[in-house]
């Protein structure tokens, strides 16, 4: 668990995420497939919940692909949960 990041298992937070009801595939493109990972990260530039977003997805280090957090999976190679 994060503490600086607000990781939390509570996933009350994905209410308020910016891509809920928005296509799946635009945050796991097709390798080569640009206009739909920009698509996905312009949405999740502007998203209010982008913070917790990027902490499960840093927590969840088994699930190296999809853009989360507004990051690409080579973005976040190397994010790393404190380990305690």
């Amino acid at each position: 668990m994060t503490a600086d990041l607000g990781v939390s298992h509570d996933q009350a937070w994905v209410a308020a995420a910016a891509c809920r009801g928005k296509p799946t595939s635009w945050w796991f493109p097709a390798r080569g497939d640009v206009f739909a990972a920009q698509v996905a990260l312009t949405i999740c530039r502007t998203c209010p919940v982008r913070c917790e977003c990027l902490a499960e997805a840093v927590e969840l280090e088994d699930v190296p692909y999809g853009i989360r957090g507004g990051l690409l999976p080579r973005q976040r190679h190397g994010l790393q949960s404190p380990t305690t």
